[in-house]
């Protein structure tokens, strides 16, 4: 300030006072005209030890903005965050790296999603405007859109995609060669055995009143039941596909296959179903 008005007496310009500056009901101002001249009192070096540590902070900062660009490399998968290297960072770390990914996020709502990470919870709905998934290693953080209700065909053979989730069902015919395939299939894989193949199956969510009749069961369950037996989240039961065939549920994709159409006589063909998620 004094710089200032030094240069404008130089050059013979008026110096104009904002009549605001002295207004203390304004937070800036009654830190200026009363706490920092009570914190001078305390402390007559207060404007060099202010302006050290700034430099030191800015200094820290440069570190950290480099340090976090690096980390941003080893964790990041897309949008997804690996998980097993994040749980390898200090805390600080943590939530330094989860302030640059989200920077607009409250530091609750960063801490929700820090101690989500490291925690064995596979599902979060945080302040129910984002889902945090984990998913083959990876943390995934997407916007929460609410109830959804979708309905694709698939062509036998062909594929389709699911915009509603972001993934791909495709479904071709193969020989199985020996039965042990059927028992180290992956888990987004199914086979099933029509004695007339269809044309075409249906990639739906459920819908009020579905019925499924688990393999290995003769009597079929309400399919809200047997969601909430295996502690599916709430939030992520509308968007589980169900792969149908004249509105019989063959298969809830990923979590366990039907009665019907089960693998019998490894010298036909069989239908092979994927369901993948992309990224």
């Amino acid at each position: 300030k004094e710089e200032i008005k030094s240069y404008l007496h130089k050059k013979g310009i008026n110096y104009v006072e904002d009549e605001t500056n002295y207004d203390i009901t304004i937070p800036r101002n009654f830190l200026r005209h009363k706490v920092i001249p009570l914190l001078k009192e305390l402390n007559p070096s207060l404007p060099k030890v202010a302006l050290r540590l700034f430099d030191i902070l800015n200094e820290e900062n440069r570190f950290w903005k480099k340090h976090i660009e690096e980390l941003k490399k080893e964790l990041l998968e897309g949008n997804a965050i690996k998980l097993d290297r994040f749980k390898e960072l200090t805390v600080a770390q943590q939530r330094r790296f989860l302030k640059e990914i989200f920077p607009s996020w409250s530091f609750s709502n960063l801490e929700k999603l820090r101690k989500f990470a490291l925690k064995d919870k596979t599902y979060l709905l945080l302040d129910g405007k984002f889902e945090l998934l984990k998913r083959e290693g990876l943390l995934i953080v997407r916007p929460f859109e609410g109830k959804v209700r979708y309905s694709y065909t698939l062509k036998v053979p062909g594929e389709v995609f699911i915009k509603e989730l972001n993934a791909v069902v495709r479904a071709k015919w193969k020989k199985l060669h020996s039965w042990e395939e059927l028992k180290t299939k992956p888990k987004n894989v199914e086979y099933f055995q029509f004695e007339e193949p269809p044309k075409e199956l249906i990639v739906r969510n459920r819908r009020e009143g579905d019925r499924f009749v688990p393999f290995g069961r003769l009597k079929p369950v309400k399919l809200k039941d047997f969601f909430i037996k295996e502690k599916i989240p709430k939030p992520l039961r509308d968007k589980v596909p169900l792969i149908t065939l004249a509105n019989e549920i063959l298969w809830i994709a990923g979590v366990r296959r039907s009665n019907f159409f089960t693998v019998k006589d490894l010298n036909k063909e069989v239908l092979e179903v994927v369901y993948e998620q992309l990224r």
